[in-house]
Protein backbone atom coordinates (compact mmCIF):
# COMPACT_ATOMS: atom_id res chain seq x y z
CA UNK A 1 0.00 0.00 0.00
CA UNK A 2 1.33 3.41 -0.88
CA UNK A 3 1.59 6.08 1.75
CA UNK A 4 2.48 9.61 1.04
CA UNK A 5 2.95 12.98 2.68
CA UNK A 6 1.75 16.12 0.97
CA UNK A 7 2.77 19.54 2.28
CA UNK A 8 0.35 22.29 1.37
CA UNK A 9 2.64 25.19 2.04
CA UNK A 10 6.11 24.36 0.82
CA UNK A 11 9.07 25.22 2.96
CA UNK A 12 9.46 28.58 4.64
CA UNK A 13 12.95 30.01 4.46
CA UNK A 14 13.71 30.34 8.14
CA UNK A 15 17.07 30.94 9.70
CA UNK A 16 18.51 32.25 12.86
CA UNK A 17 15.44 34.35 13.23
CA UNK A 18 15.15 36.78 10.28
CA UNK A 19 14.27 36.74 6.58
CA UNK A 20 15.40 39.81 4.72
CA UNK A 21 12.93 42.07 2.93
CA UNK A 22 14.59 41.19 -0.38
CA UNK A 23 13.94 37.47 0.22
CA UNK A 24 17.52 36.57 1.04
CA UNK A 25 18.16 34.26 3.95
CA UNK A 26 20.62 34.41 6.78
CA UNK A 27 22.10 31.27 8.33
CA UNK A 28 23.88 30.27 11.46
CA UNK A 29 27.64 30.23 11.52
CA UNK A 30 30.20 30.23 14.30
CA UNK A 31 31.22 33.70 15.41
CA UNK A 32 34.49 34.73 13.84
CA UNK A 33 37.30 35.57 16.30
CA UNK A 34 38.08 39.27 16.74
CA UNK A 35 40.76 40.50 14.39
CA UNK A 36 43.90 42.01 15.90
CA UNK A 37 45.59 44.75 13.95
CA UNK A 38 49.25 43.99 13.32
CA UNK A 39 50.25 47.33 11.79
CA UNK A 40 51.28 49.96 14.36
CA UNK A 41 48.95 52.85 15.00
CA UNK A 42 45.48 52.99 13.49
CA UNK A 43 44.93 55.57 10.73
CA UNK A 44 43.45 58.85 11.90
CA UNK A 45 39.77 59.44 11.17
CA UNK A 46 37.65 57.52 8.72
CA UNK A 47 39.15 56.32 5.42
CA UNK A 48 38.11 58.24 2.28
CA UNK A 49 34.88 56.96 0.65
CA UNK A 50 35.50 54.24 -1.90
CA UNK A 51 38.93 53.35 -0.59
CA UNK A 52 39.54 50.28 1.61
CA UNK A 53 41.04 50.87 5.05
CA UNK A 54 44.81 50.43 5.44
CA UNK A 55 46.10 46.99 6.28
CA UNK A 56 45.14 43.61 4.82
CA UNK A 57 42.45 43.63 2.09
CA UNK A 58 39.03 42.32 3.16
CA UNK A 59 38.51 38.63 2.50
CA UNK A 60 35.43 37.15 0.83
CA UNK A 61 32.70 35.93 3.15
CA UNK A 62 33.19 32.22 3.87
CA UNK A 63 30.35 29.79 3.25
CA UNK A 64 28.03 29.48 6.21
CA UNK A 65 26.44 26.41 7.74
CA UNK A 66 22.68 26.16 7.20
CA UNK A 67 20.52 25.51 10.27
CA UNK A 68 17.14 23.80 9.89
CA UNK A 69 14.27 24.78 12.15
CA UNK A 70 12.28 22.18 14.07
CA UNK A 71 8.64 23.14 13.43
CA UNK A 72 7.56 21.62 16.74
CA UNK A 73 10.00 23.38 19.07
CA UNK A 74 11.64 26.13 17.01
CA UNK A 75 15.07 24.59 17.65
CA UNK A 76 17.75 25.35 15.02
CA UNK A 77 19.89 22.32 14.08
CA UNK A 78 22.77 22.13 11.59
CA UNK A 79 23.68 18.42 12.03
CA UNK A 80 21.50 16.22 9.80
CA UNK A 81 21.46 12.42 10.19
CA UNK A 82 20.87 9.63 7.68
CA UNK A 83 19.49 6.14 8.32
CA UNK A 84 22.90 4.89 9.49
CA UNK A 85 23.40 7.88 11.81
CA UNK A 86 25.99 9.48 9.56
CA UNK A 87 26.04 13.22 10.22
CA UNK A 88 26.20 15.75 7.40
CA UNK A 89 25.77 19.50 7.11
CA UNK A 90 24.78 21.80 4.26
CA UNK A 91 26.26 25.23 3.61
CA UNK A 92 25.43 28.34 1.62
CA UNK A 93 27.99 27.37 -1.05
CA UNK A 94 25.72 24.48 -2.08
CA UNK A 95 27.90 21.83 -0.50
CA UNK A 96 27.16 18.77 1.60
CA UNK A 97 29.80 18.35 4.30
CA UNK A 98 30.50 14.78 5.50
CA UNK A 99 31.27 15.50 9.13
CA UNK A 100 33.22 12.30 9.81
CA UNK A 101 36.19 13.48 7.74
CA UNK A 102 35.24 16.99 6.57
CA UNK A 103 34.74 16.03 2.91
CA UNK A 104 32.93 18.75 0.93
CA UNK A 105 30.70 17.59 -1.93
CA UNK A 106 29.45 20.44 -4.15
CA UNK A 107 26.03 20.62 -5.78
CA UNK A 108 23.83 19.41 -2.92
CA UNK A 109 21.08 21.11 -0.95
CA UNK A 110 18.14 20.12 1.22
CA UNK A 111 14.68 21.53 1.65
CA UNK A 112 13.01 21.97 5.00
CA UNK A 113 12.36 24.90 7.30
CA UNK A 114 15.51 26.97 6.99
CA UNK A 115 16.79 25.06 3.97
CA UNK A 116 16.61 25.63 0.24
CA UNK A 117 13.25 26.53 -1.30
CA UNK A 118 14.10 24.70 -4.53
CA UNK A 119 16.86 22.15 -3.82
CA UNK A 120 18.42 20.53 -6.89
CA UNK A 121 17.41 17.01 -7.82
CA UNK A 122 19.71 14.25 -6.59
CA UNK A 123 20.70 12.27 -9.72
CA UNK A 124 21.50 9.05 -7.86
CA UNK A 125 17.95 8.73 -6.51
CA UNK A 126 15.91 11.03 -8.81
CA UNK A 127 14.62 12.64 -5.64
CA UNK A 128 14.80 15.87 -3.67
CA UNK A 129 16.30 15.87 -0.18
CA UNK A 130 14.07 17.18 2.61
CA UNK A 131 14.85 17.52 6.32
CA UNK A 132 12.32 16.28 8.89
CA UNK A 133 12.66 16.11 12.65
CA UNK A 134 12.43 13.37 15.24
CA UNK A 135 13.77 12.72 18.73
CA UNK A 136 16.22 10.37 20.39
CA UNK A 137 16.66 10.10 24.16
CA UNK A 138 14.83 13.39 24.58
CA UNK A 139 17.00 15.23 22.04
CA UNK A 140 15.35 16.72 18.94
CA UNK A 141 17.25 15.71 15.80
CA UNK A 142 17.17 16.51 12.10
CA UNK A 143 16.88 13.59 9.67
CA UNK A 144 17.32 13.49 5.91
CA UNK A 145 14.34 12.19 3.94
CA UNK A 146 13.55 12.33 0.22
CA UNK A 147 10.67 13.55 -1.91
CA UNK A 148 10.04 11.49 -5.04
CA UNK A 149 7.96 13.93 -7.06
CA UNK A 150 5.35 15.08 -4.49
CA UNK A 151 5.62 11.74 -2.70
CA UNK A 152 7.61 11.67 0.54
CA UNK A 153 7.27 8.42 2.51
CA UNK A 154 9.09 10.13 5.42
CA UNK A 155 11.68 7.35 5.54
CA UNK A 156 15.26 8.41 6.26
CA UNK A 157 17.66 7.99 3.33
CA UNK A 158 21.02 6.25 3.51
CA UNK A 159 24.05 8.21 2.28
CA UNK A 160 27.30 6.90 0.85
CA UNK A 161 30.29 8.52 -0.85
CA UNK A 162 31.30 6.58 -3.95
CA UNK A 163 34.50 8.08 -5.28
CA UNK A 164 33.75 11.79 -5.26
CA UNK A 165 29.99 11.38 -5.75
CA UNK A 166 27.14 11.14 -3.25
CA UNK A 167 24.92 8.08 -3.42
CA UNK A 168 21.43 8.36 -1.89
CA UNK A 169 19.37 5.24 -1.18
CA UNK A 170 15.82 4.84 0.09
CA UNK A 171 15.24 2.80 3.26
CA UNK A 172 12.32 1.69 5.44
CA UNK A 173 13.68 3.55 8.51
CA UNK A 174 11.53 6.32 9.98
CA UNK A 175 12.91 9.21 12.05
CA UNK A 176 13.42 8.17 15.65
CA UNK A 177 10.78 9.56 17.98
CA UNK A 178 7.97 9.72 15.40
CA UNK A 179 4.75 7.70 15.53
CA UNK A 180 2.41 5.61 13.37
CA UNK A 181 -1.36 5.93 13.14
CA UNK A 182 -3.06 2.79 11.81
CA UNK A 183 -6.41 1.03 11.78
CA UNK A 184 -9.18 -0.53 9.71
CA UNK A 185 -12.13 1.24 8.05
CA UNK A 186 -15.32 -0.81 7.67
CA UNK A 187 -19.05 -0.53 7.05
CA UNK A 188 -21.93 -2.51 8.55
CA UNK A 189 -23.53 -4.96 6.08
CA UNK A 190 -25.93 -7.91 6.38
CA UNK A 191 -22.95 -10.24 6.66
CA UNK A 192 -21.25 -8.09 9.33
CA UNK A 193 -18.51 -5.49 9.22
CA UNK A 194 -17.02 -5.28 5.72
CA UNK A 195 -13.71 -3.51 4.96
CA UNK A 196 -13.81 -0.49 2.66
CA UNK A 197 -11.05 0.00 0.11
CA UNK A 198 -9.69 3.36 -1.14
CA UNK A 199 -10.82 5.45 1.81
CA UNK A 200 -8.78 8.63 2.11
CA UNK A 201 -7.27 9.04 5.58
CA UNK A 202 -5.71 12.35 6.57
CA UNK A 203 -4.20 14.09 9.59
CA UNK A 204 -3.52 17.81 9.87
CA UNK A 205 0.18 18.69 9.77
CA UNK A 206 -0.08 22.20 11.13
CA UNK A 207 3.67 22.64 11.68
CA UNK A 208 4.38 22.27 7.96
CA UNK A 209 1.09 23.63 6.70
CA UNK A 210 -0.40 20.54 5.05
CA UNK A 211 -1.72 17.02 5.60
CA UNK A 212 -0.27 13.57 6.29
CA UNK A 213 -2.26 11.10 4.21
CA UNK A 214 -2.85 7.44 3.39
CA UNK A 215 -5.40 5.26 1.57
CA UNK A 216 -6.98 2.04 2.81
CA UNK A 217 -6.13 -1.22 1.05
CA UNK A 218 -8.54 -4.03 0.06
CA UNK A 219 -8.69 -5.08 3.72
CA UNK A 220 -9.64 -1.58 4.82
CA UNK A 221 -6.25 -1.18 6.51
CA UNK A 222 -4.32 2.10 6.61
CA UNK A 223 -1.05 3.38 8.09
CA UNK A 224 0.44 6.87 8.36
CA UNK A 225 4.06 6.91 9.53
CA UNK A 226 6.43 9.62 10.73
CA UNK A 227 3.88 11.58 12.76
CA UNK A 228 4.86 14.08 15.43
CA UNK A 229 3.45 14.15 18.95
CA UNK A 230 0.28 16.17 19.51
CA UNK A 231 -3.47 16.46 19.04
CA UNK A 232 -4.62 17.13 15.49
CA UNK A 233 -7.69 16.80 13.30
CA UNK A 234 -7.95 13.42 11.53
CA UNK A 235 -10.51 12.44 8.92
CA UNK A 236 -11.83 9.59 6.76
CA UNK A 237 -13.51 10.24 3.42
CA UNK A 238 -14.82 8.34 0.40
CA UNK A 239 -17.47 9.17 -2.18
CA UNK A 240 -20.83 7.63 -1.26
CA UNK A 241 -20.08 7.63 2.48
CA UNK A 242 -20.56 10.16 5.25
CA UNK A 243 -17.24 11.78 6.08
CA UNK A 244 -15.88 11.14 9.59
CA UNK A 245 -13.62 13.71 11.27
CA UNK A 246 -12.21 13.84 14.78
CA UNK A 247 -10.94 17.20 16.00
CA UNK A 248 -7.90 17.27 18.29
CA UNK A 249 -7.35 13.52 18.08
CA UNK A 250 -4.36 12.81 20.37
CA UNK A 251 -1.28 10.89 19.21
CA UNK A 252 1.48 10.50 21.79
CA UNK A 253 2.69 7.04 20.72
CA UNK A 254 1.93 4.50 18.00
CA UNK A 255 -1.89 4.61 17.84
CA UNK A 256 -4.58 2.26 16.53
CA UNK A 257 -7.90 3.81 15.46
CA UNK A 258 -10.63 1.82 13.68
CA UNK A 259 -13.52 3.62 11.98
CA UNK A 260 -16.94 2.59 10.69
CA UNK A 261 -18.40 4.59 7.81
CA UNK A 262 -22.06 4.91 6.88
CA UNK A 263 -23.35 5.01 3.31
CA UNK A 264 -25.18 8.13 2.24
Amino acid sequence: MAHFTRTGVILLLLTQGLVGCDGSNSTLSPSAPSEVRQSGNPPPGNPPPGNPPPGNPPSANPSQVIAFKDPLTGLLVADVRDAQDHIVQFNTAGELVWMADGTHLPGHAAGGLGGSINPPEEPSCECWLVVHFGASHGERRAYLTADYGHFNPRTVVALEIAGSALKVSRTDVYPSGTYTLSGVVTEATESGLTPIENVGVYRLNQEEGGWDEATTDKNGFYEIHGLVDGSRLIGFSKDGYVKVEKADFPIHADTRFDVQLIRR
